[in-house]
């Protein structure tokens, strides 16, 4: 039997044996070092630290990518079994029947309660009433089972000392507190007959007028407190009563001050109405006026006779004849004529008509081009005197140039000489101030001194004048 021993780098020896005859041939690959680099000794330790972390490297790498290739194995299985996209198609939204609901919970052994109807009577509730019989009585739900409310007496008599001890009374003590302590036997009713008020009285009595008496459960106490200790509760409790006054009468002005407004403004609305009442109602008797109805012109009359005598004209004063053409014709440049005299400094009446009157608008307002036009037409005109010229500013700012009317006005006006030279910095009645302030005063008397007075432009002055 035949055995080899081999010794190869990095410290590494074989040991082979064998029984057949062959021939053994071992061949090493040749190192990663340049072939001029000398072979490293079996007792570098940096060579072996080199080959120990190509090892590591090698085995993190083959550690790697074995679990990359189980998370891509797991990553294509998921992805087979992940559900579909959602449909962008707009689907039925499923919502079943309260009573479809009910009864698969009933089914699950899950108890189930409407909360709307109480506890008590559970076999009419609308949840499980079938429609199908006939013979189900019709709900009729009891009454509500009211949550307790506490009350506190120690509060309470709090208040009941805090009111009665206010002069004068301005607000009563509640009559919920009044009856839970006259209940309770904290006040006796010969001390209530004793110390109470109307108002308190007639406080409880509106609050016992309710039909449902509210259920209310008073907080532990152990005996009725004394006089002593009343006034001790009054006396921590006092601010508190104050500034819930405080809030109730800030309640009450605002209440106050909205009835005001509101009354303000429904005057003001009637105000607002009544007048549009007067204005539709003027303009109603205007258009009376014009449609002739009460109009009291003789002389319109006179000149219009045919209008006068009835609402409907003659079938041969109609606009297609020509005579009623040639009338309208002369008439509108009569009227034309008498409106630019009239705008005129010296109105004068037409020739052609009497002087009483204006010249007479157009006998056929009917045919008008508009309608409030053709009104307007039917209204006899007069000639008002125009009111005396009168100068509101002053006659010395007008220029007799443009206004030669107050021409001989402005020049009988008195008016002060022009003055061109610059006025004093001071007045006649300060420099008799500074002359008097110079002068002697009596003895025994101090000398009092003025205060400057504040120096401002006034007209033709300027500032190197003022400083």
């Amino acid at each position: 039997m035949r055995a080899f021993s081999i010794q190869g780098p990095y410290g590494i020896s074989i040991s082979l044996a064998t029984a057949m005859p062959a021939k053994f041939n071992a061949l090493f690959p040749q190192s990663r070092r340049a072939a001029s680099e000398p072979a490293a000794s079996p007792d570098d330790p940096l060579a072996h630290t080199k080959a120990a972390k190509e090892q590591e490297k090698e085995k993190e790498e083959e550690v790697l990518a074995t679990v990359y290739a189980e998370e891509r194995v797991a990553i294509a299985n998921k992805s087979k079994l992940l559900p579909r996209a959602p449909s962008p198609v707009p689907t039925e939204i499923d919502d079943p029947e309260p009573e479809f609901i009910i009864e698969q919970l009933h089914t699950l052994n899950i108890k189930v309660r409407d909360f709307a109807y109480p506890a008590s009577s559970p076999s009419h509730s609308p949840s499980s009433s079938s429609h199908s019989t006939p013979s189900a009585k019709p709900f009729s739900a009891p009454a509500p089972h009211l949550a307790f409310e506490t009350f506190d007496p120690y509060k309470g008599i709090s208040e009941f000392e805090y009111r009665l001890s206010q002069q004068p009374r301005t607000y009563p003590i509640e009559g919920r507190t009044l009856r839970r302590l006259l209940d309770l036997n904290w006040v006796g009713m010969p001390e209530a007959k004793a110390r109470l008020h109307q108002i308190d009285w007639e406080a409880m009595k509106l609050f016992d007028a309710r039909p449902v008496e509210y259920a209310w459960r008073a907080c532990r106490w152990r005996e009725v407190p004394t006089r002593e200790q009343r006034e001790r509760l009054l006396a921590e409790r006092r601010h508190a009563w104050v500034y819930h006054d405080k809030i109730l009468r800030m309640g009450e002005e605002e209440r106050r001050q909205e009835e005001k407004e509101r009354r303000l403004l429904e005057e003001a609305e009637e105000r607002v109405r009544m007048r549009e009442e007067e204005r539709e109602g003027g303009m109603g008797m205007v258009v009376g006026a014009e449609d002739g109805e009460d109009g009291d012109d003789e002389e319109w009359v006179h000149v219009h006779p045919e209008v006068a005598a009835g609402k409907k004209r003659a079938l041969e004063h109609t606009s297609s004849t020509p005579e009623f053409a040639q009338t309208h014709h002369a008439e509108s440049q009569a009227t034309a004529g008498s409106k630019r005299a009239r705008i005129s400094d010296a109105p004068a009446p037409s020739p052609s008509l009497p002087s009483e009157h204006t010249p007479t608008p157009p006998s056929s307002p009917l045919h008008s081009a508009s309608h409030s036009q053709s009104q307007l037409a039917w209204l006899p005109t007069f000639v008002s005197q125009p009111p005396p010229q009168q100068y509101p500013a002053p006659l010395r700012s007008y220029n007799p140039a443009l206004y030669p009317d107050a021409k001989r006005v402005i020049e009988a006006e008195e008016r002060p000489p022009v003055r061109l030279d610059t006025p004093p910095l001071e007045t006649e009645e300060e420099a008799r101030e500074r002359e008097k302030e110079k002068e002697g005063t009596r003895p025994g008397i101090p000398l009092t001194r003025r205060e400057p007075k504040r120096r401002s432009l006034s007209r033709g002055h300027t500032f190197r004048m003022v400083a």
